[in-house]
């Protein structure tokens, strides 16, 4: 009896490959230095304007989904009707629905990662939208159930070359 080989010629098998560079996965991301890391290895440079987010759990390790988000309106105080939410602006809806997506997939808390292309210095659109997604996610930790909402860890800008973290004190 003859045995058909059902695998594949070497020149067409998948190659696996080692990365000594990758985080772990299994690690938590403990601190700014650590979660400024893991997004560097994520995402290297700006390709277009657009928004990420990134899940937490209790733990904080990084959970799916990993979100990219792009045909956001050009101000961050245009105001869009919602059934839920009736008119309200993107960051209000942003953080809302981020809150939602976490409640749905047990996440802890959220990064937000505004990328456009261009330099690492803030530009006044950059600022006008990092101080509406900080003034949003600091208004929705005030109800008596925040303890229950995810919160909004971090906020980063990923730029042509490469990620810096936006920290509010620094938008004044």
């Amino acid at each position: 009896m003859t045995r058909k080989s059902h695998t594949q010629p070497l020149s067409s098998a998948t190659a696996l490959t080692y990365d000594p560079d990758a985080p772990n996965p299994r690690l938590p991301v403990k601190t700014d230095a650590q979660l400024r890391d893991r997004l560097s290895y994520l995402l290297t440079a700006a390709i277009q304007r657009q928004v990420w987010l990134f899940f937490f759990d209790e733990g904080q390790k990084l959970i799916e989904p990993i979100m990219p988000m792009n045909d956001h309106p050009s101000d961050p105080h245009q105001l869009h009707e919602t059934e839920d939410l009736g008119p309200a602006t993107f960051p209000l809806v942003f953080i809302a629905r981020a809150r939602q997506v976490a409640t749905m997939i047990g996440a802890r808390s959220f990064v937000v990662v505004w990328e456009r292309q261009g330099g690492r210095t803030l530009k006044a659109d950059d600022r006008a939208w990092a101080r509406a997604f900080f003034e949003q996610a600091a208004a929705g930790d005030e109800p008596r159930d925040a303890s229950d909402q995810a919160a909004m860890r971090a906020l980063f800008l990923l730029h042509s070359t490469g990620l810096s973290q936006i920290h509010q004190r620094n938008l004044a």
